[in-house]
């Protein structure tokens, strides 16, 4: 044997499990009063909680949310980057990353779009929505062509039979001399069935 008893094995993984978890359980816990000030879209009193409650990722969600439809933007981001930082793999249209990605997007700032959804991807491996708008931002923002690939390649791996997608990686890598890789992605493209091949080919 190992010369440990079940009671100590036990007691070892609880202690695991609270280390891991109680920072994620402590940020998702209620907050007395939250919904309740929520409700009545009192931005002032849900100040007063998210400041009471620094480690409550609720109380920050809610607070970046209501001080953005105060158009207090600066204050917003800030409010949704403390409760990003107290969950970072929070994922949905509603989370912190896709939050800020559409205030950006208000603001006309394209770059900071870019890093939330970059971010927001990094948990979010489906969320084809997000894909495409992360590679329509790079597309008409001039960017380096790895971050550019990479986006095209996120977006190929979550819809296979986006033929337009296939195409712009495709040319993406016969312009980074990758012609092996261009002629795979051609060549997907072509195996989704486009109802005009010649759209593999010209943009």
């Amino acid at each position: 044997g190992l010369g440990v008893g079940i009671g100590d094995l036990q007691k070892a993984f609880d202690a695991m499990l609270q280390r891991r978890f109680q920072p994620l359980l402590t940020a998702l816990a209620p907050v007395s009063g939250l919904q309740d000030a929520v409700e009545e879209q009192n931005v002032d009193r849900v100040g007063g909680l998210a400041q009471a409650n620094p480690g409550s990722y609720l109380a920050q969600l809610a607070h970046g949310r209501l001080l953005w439809e105060a158009r207090r933007p600066g204050e917003a981001m800030a409010a949704l980057e403390r409760a990003s930082a107290l969950v970072p793999t929070a994922s949905g249209g509603e989370s912190p990353h896709a939050l800020m990605a559409r205030m950006a997007m208000e603001q006309k700032d394209v770059a900071r779009a870019i890093t939330e959804l970059e971010a927001l991807l990094e948990h979010e491996h489906t969320n084809v929505q997000a894909a495409r708008e992360l590679v329509t931002l790079l597309a008409n923002s001039n960017p380096d062509r790895a971050r550019l690939t990479a986006a095209y390649r996120r977006v190929v791996a979550i819809d296979p039979f986006d033929t337009a997608a296939h195409a712009r990686l495709g040319k993406l890598l016969l312009a980074q001399q990758d012609a092996e890789g261009a002629i795979q992605e051609l060549r997907a493209g072509l195996a989704s069935g486009p109802a005009d091949r010649a759209d593999l080919l010209v943009d």
